[in-house]
């Protein structure tokens, strides 16, 4: 949970700035940085997601050496 209170804080900071240097024109709402929080929130997710898949690939591979090294150490 940490982790995705601290990617939300980069890309709010980020989307923030982006809105307040001429962002809002792109968004038709009337209140742009109510759109802008709700696309942080859908970033968020999406790169909170791939950092958890990128956690588990580490793993696997990590186990994955193990195996080929115990394999090679059988034979």
């Amino acid at each position: 949970m940490k982790t995705f209170l601290k990617i939300f804080a980069a890309v709010l900071v980020v989307t923030t700035f982006f809105i307040f240097f001429g962002g809002h024109l792109l968004f038709t709402s009337s209140n742009p940085y109510l759109t802008g929080v709700f696309c942080v929130l859908v970033l968020s997710v999406l790169i909170y997601t791939f950092w958890c898949l990128s956690e588990k690939i580490d793993q696997l591979e990590k186990r994955l050496d193990a195996l080929e090294q115990s394999s090679r150490e059988n034979l």
